[in-house]
């Protein structure tokens, strides 16, 4: 009599993001399985599918090349303060994006800044510098927002802002300026889908 036996193990996302394959049992006297093969020659993550190996492969995300920061001549006293102003960051995944901050290192003339906030999307607000000091070392992972999994692929996006505000102490002349690096970490969130 033959006997054939199948049994399927539990097909899910493992925290890689690599889907776990399905299982058959062979039992002689058959001798033979076949086995579906999905075969990718590119990948687009704007466009929904199968997860890859490496979920890093679903990002598509538009940022800022460079953000200017400016005080504010019409505060009181005049410069005590910094203008916000939005910046937008842009997901065009089909997968939804955690935007995290990675680090924020300053240089040149940071001694008249008494506070220098960045500001996301909700509560997501995090100091990087006080008293002309950076804040926060490289791999700080701070939350600044979440964006959503576009819905159109490559022809529309979701969308997140975030500006900087903080406060000024005296300054030496009208035209003191300091230099910085923001590093922002994309990480995929898989959960989120079209």
């Amino acid at each position: 009599m033959k006997k054939l036996l199948s049994s399927v193990l539990a097909v899910g996302i493992l925290s890689t993001g690599v889907v776990a394959n399905a299982s058959q049992m062979v039992d002689g006297p058959d001798t033979e399985g076949d086995i579906p093969v999905e075969i990718h020659m590119g990948f687009d993550p704007t466009t929904d599918g199968s997860n890859p190996p490496n979920p890093d492969m679903w990002i598509s995300v538009e940022m800022p090349t460079e953000v200017l920061i400016f005080s504010d001549a019409t505060a009181t006293p005049a410069h005590s303060t910094f203008i916000a102003v939005d910046h937008t960051i842009r997901n065009f995944s089909a997968r939804g994006v955690h935007v995290n901050i990675d680090n924020f290192v300053s240089s040149g003339t940071t001694g008249p800044i008494t506070s220098l906030v960045l500001n996301g999307t909700g509560t997501n607000n995090h100091t990087v510098m006080t008293n002309g000091s950076d804040d926060l070392t490289s791999g700080a992972n701070l939350p600044l927002m979440t964006l959503a999994a576009s819905q159109s692929g490559a022809t529309n996006y979701t969308s997140g802002t975030f500006n900087f505000t903080g406060t000024i102490g005296t300054l030496i002349n009208a035209t003191e300026r300091a230099d910085a690096e923001l590093t922002l970490r994309l990480v995929p969130d898989l959960t989120s889908t079209p």
